[in-house]
């Protein structure tokens, strides 16, 4: 069983992944709620969903662990005909940082 792809083993329908990626919008108001694995089996309308639903990030590349992705040229083509700008990628250290301190900051004024 060790070379069973899990995406496979457990394929999630379009409705629950929108139920999921709005829940975790709702729950997680700043959260990257990111598109990942198994994203291959939405259609662009059905990927369009996802991101209405909340999702504002998605991986890119050949191959997620074991899993495909979509190919780089295809997002690409569904982000110009959805009209979304894609982010730069962002390595600054700082960032983390600036993440870390922010959620110290939540923590403390709604404890108090």
């Amino acid at each position: 069983m060790s070379n069973v792809d899990p995406v496979l083993i457990w394929p999630v329908e379009i409705w629950e992944m929108i139920r999921m990626i709005a829940t975790a919008r709702i729950v997680m108001p700043k959260a990257m709620v990111r598109l990942s694995a198994g994203r291959v089996r939405f259609s662009i309308p059905e990927q369009t969903l996802c991101f209405l639903a909340g999702a504002n990030s998605i991986f890119t590349g050949e191959k997620l662990l074991t899993t495909p992705n979509n190919d780089f040229d295809a997002d690409q083509l569904m982000f110009k005909l959805l009209g979304l700008i894609p982010k730069a990628p962002s390595f600054h250290n700082n960032a983390v940082k600036d993440f870390e301190t922010e959620c110290c900051e939540e923590a403390i004024s709604s404890s108090g």
